[in-house]
């Protein structure tokens, strides 16, 4: 229904001035979630999210990274958050926060320079010291791993086959690979 997405428009430009960074990761979510595709609303946001950006936590972070590439953000418009995401590596070590960058990661159409190499083998650094550690994902964190390691081109030859058992190429992933 229309009425409701001008009621959502309406208020979230009200609210602008004083979302915090929760806030701007969930409305971002939230658009790209439905496919909301309002991108006037979408660059407002994305530019309060550039002014806060030293008040996102981790999660925050990788919850609103993900959900301007999916309402359509150029990559090179994201250059700052992703120079941003460089020097935020350290603070990322929850394994589905992590699966969730290198997802978001998988689906830029950007220049794979030797800065992106570093960035992907940091996480999957991150993904390799977890398994080793605790040895538990869940489900959906092997499915969104399994995909995008696919994506990066991180699997051993072969195991992106439809019959391949997708754990077994998990764990053989090389470490640090890019």
């Amino acid at each position: 229904d229309e009425s409701y997405w001008e009621t959502f428009a309406v208020r979230t430009w009200q609210l602008l001035p004083v979302l915090s960074p929760p806030d701007l990761a969930k409305i971002l979510s939230g658009m790209a979630r439905v496919r909301h595709r309002d991108e006037e609303l979408r660059d407002e946001l994305f530019e309060r999210v550039l002014a806060r950006l030293p008040y996102f936590n981790a999660q925050r972070f990788s919850v609103a990274l993900a959900a301007l590439v999916k309402l359509g953000v150029d990559a090179e418009n994201l250059r700052p958050l992703l120079s941003d995401l460089e020097d935020r590596l350290p603070e990322f070590h929850e394994v589905s926060v992590v699966a969730s960058l290198l997802s978001t990661l998988s689906r830029l159409s950007l220049e794979r320079d030797e800065t992106f190499a570093k960035t992907i083998a940091s996480l999957v650094s991150r993904v390799d010291e977890h398994l080793l550690l605790d040895g538990t994902l869940h489900a959906r964190e092997v499915a969104a791993l399994c995909e995008t390691y696919r994506d990066l081109q991180l699997l051993p030859a072969g195991a992106a086959d439809a019959d391949a058992a997708p754990i077994e190429a998990l764990e053989g992933a090389p470490s640090g690979a890019a």
